[in-house]
């Protein structure tokens, strides 16, 4: 697992449970972003992805950067993987989390290590 990969990941947190695509962004210590359907409720935190961007999406989906979800190793394995983000698409991440302003600092700088390219 690398920083970057997106995978298929049953989420208990949501009401209901359900699958969603998740992407790491700290393969250490097991972070996450959400891939949601609709943008996030919190302002300015949604980063647009298409499936030209990601092709196992099946339609135009957003980014949550305002929240990282840790996920526990036995919930993700190799038949989960989904591939890669690629750099640019690393960077508007970065970028937006950055400028909205809701992440600790301790979160804004794993995904700057994580996602520098």
């Amino acid at each position: 697992m690398r920083s970057g990969d997106v995978f298929h990941y049953h989420s208990r947190i949501t009401r209901p449970p359900k699958d969603k695509f998740v992407i790491c962004v700290c393969p250490e210590e097991r972070l996450f972003f959400f891939i949601n359907s609709h943008p996030p409720i919190a302002e300015g935190a949604g980063v647009e992805i298409s499936p030209a961007d990601l092709p196992c999406l099946s339609r135009v989906s957003y980014v949550d950067t305002s929240m990282m979800i840790m996920v526990y190793p036995d919930e993700l394995d190799e038949r989960s993987a989904r591939g890669g983000i690629s750099p640019p698409l690393r960077r508007r991440i970065a970028a937006c989390a950055r400028s909205h302003g809701i992440l600790p600092e301790r979160f804004l700088g794993i995904l700057e290590r994580n996602f520098h390219t």
